[in-house]
């Protein structure tokens, strides 16, 4: 740091001979601090008063040093404050407008409404209590060949399970199970395909470090057929959720919250036999044999489409059933 913080304009000072610093006026390096304790053995009795410039010189065992005021280096700064007195209810309206939350329509996509219709229409229910739904599709009749592609993918998982015993045992046993629930059937003519046929490869993420499900059967609906575009390309995802802010808001209505999940969700609907066709895949239980053709007859998870169905066909079964169960109703027509 650097005293005096300014230079000190010493025009009309007088100044006596024996100056302490001779530069004093000038803004310099402190050379040397002395303590407190040390301020009276080194100060004389006599002082030098200069009344044109307001300094006092103090003469020292080292000569005379000057003190006094110098010029503030401080902008000034200026505030103004104003003050509006507003009445209560001024106030409170305005707080309830800043916390009110407003619910704009909800308006649907073309694609929702086409959607939405589409399910009405044709969704349907068997003696059994399970619901048949039709995929919503767009311009499905450009989709080209996928065999040959499902037939290299399937080659390729089973140069993976052949290394791993462990996952080749879970994978065999999916697709028995898939078989044994009904939620695939055989393909037993396949020369009477339908001209619209799609074949989903399939694979499996496999943990097993994980204590419940080891192996993960993932239906991949994306791959490319010979006409560049996929089976998701043509299907409509329609409306899923709701607006999360309003679930969640719902959700912290209630001290104590429970969430469930529906086993086989997705498998517990079918799909109408008409579309069957665009869920093929192809399957062998061992790599020496022949690959052989199924059809998924339920909603396939990875299918663009399935989200939309699975979650439309609980809110129908919700809105059904609602007379017999009417808070059950109620919770899965909102919270689903």
């Amino acid at each position: 740091d650097f005293l005096p913080i300014v230079t000190y304009n010493l025009e009309n000072a007088t100044i006596p001979d024996n100056l302490a610093d001779p530069q004093f006026a000038t803004p310099g390096k402190i050379d040397i601090l002395i303590g407190a304790q040390s301020f009276f053995d080194i100060i004389k009795n006599d002082e030098i008063r200069s009344p044109n410039s307001g300094l006092v010189f103090r003469n020292t065992v080292f000569g005379y040093v000057a003190s006094g005021a110098v010029n503030s280096t401080t902008p000034v700064q200026y505030c103004g404050f104003i003050s509006q007195v507003q009445s209560i209810d001024d106030c409170l309206r305005k707080f309830w407008e800043v916390e009110t939350i407003n619910e704009p329509a909800k308006m649907l996509s073309e694609e929702e409404e086409f959607c939405e219709h589409h399910y009405k229409t044709t969704h349907k229910r068997d003696e059994t209590g399970r619901y048949i739904v039709q995929i919503p599709v767009n311009g499905i009749e450009k989709l080209g060949e996928s065999k040959t592609m499902a037939i290299k993918r399937l080659d390729q998982l089973w140069k993976r399970l052949s290394r791993d015993e462990a996952m080749k045992n879970l994978y065999q046993d999916f697709m028995q199970e898939y078989l044994d629930l009904d939620h695939m059937e055989k393909v037993n003519d396949v020369k009477s395909a339908s001209p619209l046929c799609y074949y989903l490869p399939h694979h499996g993420v496999f943990r097993p470090e994980k204590t419940t499900t080891k192996l993960r059967v993932v239906f991949n609906a994306s791959p490319p057929t010979t006409s560049g575009s996929s089976l998701n390309d043509h299907l409509l995802k329609g409306l899923v959720k709701e607006d999360i802010f309003e679930i969640m808001t719902r959700f912290r209505k209630h001290k104590f919250a429970f969430t469930t999940d529906i086993q086989k969700m997705y498998r517990q609907i079918h799909i109408d036999p008409a579309q069957r066709d665009l869920l093929r895949i192809i399957w062998k239980d061992r790599e020496d044999t022949d690959p052989t053709e199924f059809r998924l007859k339920t909603v396939t998870y990875g299918t663009a489409s399935a989200p939309f169905l699975a979650i439309r066909t609980l809110k129908q079964l919700a809105l059904v059933e609602s007379s017999r169960f009417p808070l059950a109703s109620d919770v899965t027509q909102q919270d689903a």
